[in-house]
């Protein structure tokens, strides 16, 4: 579904992606953790298209959908809207079935009682739902998060958690920075960790939560109290 060949990414003297290589396989769940500065949103950016890499290669089967830390929901348009209007305007599709789409992926998401409702009257997990199905709504082959939790409470996220884990059973292809480690290992195929701009880690995980090859993987999860 997706392959990556040596990027590498800078900001000014900054590197920030160092000779990344990753295959991503029809029905994986890939998380990506790892500090702060590591460049894993950055790489998430640049598969979307977001940021332009400075080399390598990036070959992409499909369609891609992303959600971000923040909403972006459109604040004069109600939730049924943020989610049909870029259907009708991008794909040139009919209002009615495109709101038909919009109705049934608000069903989804366990948000069908909020359609007529505005972003400012939702929670932040109520927001970041309706930010799900949108990205959805374009029928993406991979979906990419990018820390899809970082802006909410504790009961917040267990709601946006929730809906990717349902997102999990049906087969959708996904890669997830995440600082939810218990969300990452409970849900992913596959965990990557990134340190300083590179790929230090990558395996099942299981395995690399419990058993991390790398020495830096190791320290990070004593640290944050994994190990």
């Amino acid at each position: 579904m997706l392959k990556l060949h040596k990027i590498n990414k800078s900001f000014g003297d900054l590197k920030v992606l160092i000779d990344i290589d990753l295959e991503v396989r029809k029905g994986e769940i890939i998380s990506i953790i790892g500090p702060s500065g590591s460049g894993k949103s950055t790489l998430l950016r640049c598969i979307s298209g977001l940021e332009k890499i400075d080399s390598g290669n990036i070959n992409i089967d499909g369609s891609i959908g992303m959600v971000f830390q923040q909403f972006n929901l459109f604040p004069h348009y109600s939730v049924v809207e943020n989610i049909y209007k870029p259907l009708t305007v991008i794909n040139k599709m009919d209002r009615k079935e495109a709101k038909e789409i919009a109705l049934n992926l608000l069903a989804k998401v366990k948000l069908e009682d909020k359609a007529d409702s505005y972003p400012a009257k939702l929670s932040g997990g109520q927001k970041q739902r309706v930010a799900i199905a949108r990205a959805l709504a374009m029928s993406p082959k991979i979906m990419l998060f990018d820390e899809p939790t970082s802006a909410l409470d504790p009961e917040l996220t267990l709601e946006v958690l929730q809906t990717i884990k349902d997102l999990s059973k049906e087969d959708m292809t996904m890669v997830i920075v995440t600082h939810e480690m218990n969300f990452a290992r409970e849900v992913s195929n596959r965990t990557i960790f990134m340190d300083e701009g590179r790929i230090v880690e990558d395996g099942p995980a299981e395995e690399v939560f419990l058993r991390p090859k790398n020495n830096r993987t190791k320290a990070f999860l004593k640290r944050i109290n994994i190990l």
